[in-house]
């Protein structure tokens, strides 16, 4: 039988690999900065915004959208169901086929 030994490169002989793995990567990155990040930290700010489509004017409103929104029963009464909603999904895709593989691995 024949002894085989494996040497690892030490990463300071290896700096070409790192540059390999950011140009696979950087696409990726930055379709995801550019159509997720971006309009998430824009749509942010507008939140803080009272903005007049018509007269394309804005004012710095601060929280006072939240107030408003956070005071609306029907905003109210819509995460409730949507929380429900929610938990009953949770609830039947995975309790119901986990309760049925393990009455099947009997």
């Amino acid at each position: 039988m024949q002894r085989v030994t494996v040497q690892a490169l030490a990463p300071a002989s290896r700096p070409k690999e790192g540059w390999k793995a950011f140009f696979f990567l950087a696409p990726g990155l930055f379709f995801l900065l550019v159509f997720v990040y971006l309009p998430l930290l824009a749509n942010l700010a507008l939140s803080f915004m009272d903005w007049n489509l018509i007269r394309s004017e804005a004012r710095f409103a601060g929280l006072e959208n939240y107030r408003i929104l956070f005071q609306d029963p029907a905003f109210v009464q819509t995460v409730r169901q949507s929380l429900a909603y929610m938990g009953l999904a949770l609830v039947g895709n995975f309790l119901f086929p986990l309760g049925l593989a393990s009455l099947l691995c009997r």
